[in-house]
């Protein structure tokens, strides 16, 4: 066999052989992020994180969503107001209304970066046990998972 087809012979085992490496290497996909998003209304959601950190252990903070409304616990105090859930964008029509129960110091702050945090929201996604709070740049602002 010349040169050449020595060549030729290695090239054309190369171009066989390459689809099956990439599959070998592309794995089952079973740990990769799940691509879509499911309808977060009508549940209830309890605070797991703010602003990237884990929510204190001080009180429950709950959302639900459902038809154009918002509802909860801000962990003192109830809240509601007017949402938009379209294309997983969020948009709040008015401002968030609440109660006014005085409570203990760290309650009230931890009710008041709550209810900031979902007034920044500018996006949302979600799964089966998370939904996400996301601010103008994609980044989460309240992470709440299923009770």
């Amino acid at each position: 066999m010349g040169r050449w087809q020595v060549r030729v012979a290695a090239l054309v085992a190369t171009l066989a052989l390459t689809p099956m490496a990439l599959l070998a290497c592309a794995g089952s996909g079973d740990d990769a992020a799940p691509t879509s998003t499911v309808d977060p209304t009508g549940r209830e959601w309890v605070l797991a994180e703010l602003e990237g950190e884990p929510v204190p252990d001080i009180a429950e903070i709950t959302l639900t969503v459902e038809d154009g409304q918002l509802s909860g616990s801000a962990g003192c105090n109830r809240y509601t107001g007017t949402v938009d859930l379209a294309d997983q964008s969020i948009s709040m029509d008015s401002e968030v209304a609440s109660t006014m129960m005085a409570c203990p110091e760290d309650v009230m702050a931890l009710e008041q970066s709550y209810l900031a945090a979902i007034a920044s929201a500018a996006g949302w996604t979600a799964t089966d046990d998370q939904f996400t709070l996301l601010d103008a740049d994609g980044n989460p602002v309240a992470v709440f998972a299923q009770p």
